[in-house]
Formats: C-alpha cells, structure tokens, sequence
C-alpha cells in the first residue's frame, strides 16, 4: 500500500474532487504569519468546510481570504476536565501539557 504525506493529497485535486465535499474539524488552528492557511489548497478549489479551535493569537486565526469557508472559535479543547492551559513564548507550542523542556533542547 503507497502511502502519502497530507500535503501530497491536498495538491492532488483529482484525487481529492472524488472525496468532496470535505469537512475539516481542526484542534489547534493557529494561522501562521510566514505561510498560507493549511487548507488553502483546499479551499481554493473544492467544496470544504473547516471549523477550527485555536485559543491563542486569534485576533489573527481566520483566513484572510473571504471567500474560504473557514470559522476558527478561541477555545481549548480537552477531556472535559478542568485544566491548565500554558501559553508558550512560541505560541504554536501552547497546550494543556506542560512543556517539554529536555525534548526543546
């Protein structure tokens, strides 16, 4: 079995027009400054629906294209629980779990 990279199968459009239409449940949603929103290839061509959780920087989290049909909710995901939640310097690496100080290195 040939497997693939998720980048791979966004930019295979006649592979993903037989799987449309997508809807995309995204948990830790942040926009990043320096690329174009993940599911641009996505959203650029098919029919795709995408719903996003992201608690931090979200005055930036919706795509900037209008037309994407993309809501991102400031909110942390968990197990019901009552957590902690640890906002990074890097604000990608912001979660429920404490950080990794050894695996950083």
């Amino acid at each position: 079995m040939k497997t693939f990279s998720f980048n791979e199968l966004l930019t295979d459009i006649k592979f993903m027009e037989n799987v449309c239409p997508i809807d995309i449940i995204d948990v830790g949603a942040q926009v990043l400054d320096y690329e174009k929103h993940i599911y641009h290839p996505l959203t650029e061509s098919l029919s795709t629906t995408i719903i996003g959780f992201e608690p931090v920087n979200t005055e930036n989290a919706q795509p900037e294209d209008a037309n994407v049909n993309c809501r991102i909710f400031p909110y942390v995901i968990g197990d019901g629980k009552e957590k902690t939640f640890i906002e990074t310097e890097n604000s990608a690496l912001s979660s429920i779990h404490k950080p990794n100080e050894e695996l950083r290195k």
